[in-house]
């Protein structure tokens, strides 16, 4: 994976800022995140529940260890054929 460019930046305004900013500045972050990602899934083939969760997941955690994502799509696929599990929410933009 490809070094961020702007983490140097992000980290010079987060040493200098408070911890209330710090907080804002990560909520924001992750809300663009799951933007971001949500998007990639708008824009890729159509997916059954499951594998769009396993398509999020791997996006936003793509050092997740491959025996805990087979572990979660096992868990994901019996709870959604038990009618209990219908996809993640997506979040509001």
């Amino acid at each position: 994976m490809k070094p961020d460019p702007g983490l140097d930046v992000l980290e010079g305004i987060l040493r200098d800022a408070g911890a209330d900013e710090r907080a804002r500045i990560g909520a924001e972050l992750r809300r663009r995140g799951f933007l971001l990602v949500w998007d990639q899934v708008d824009r890729a083939p159509a997916m059954t529940p499951v594998e769009e969760a396993m398509f999020v997941l791997g996006r936003l955690y793509p050092e997740m260890p491959e025996a805990h994502r087979v572990s979660l799509r096992r868990q994901l696929h019996a709870d959604h054929d038990a009618g209990t599990w219908h996809g993640f929410t997506r979040p509001e933009h």
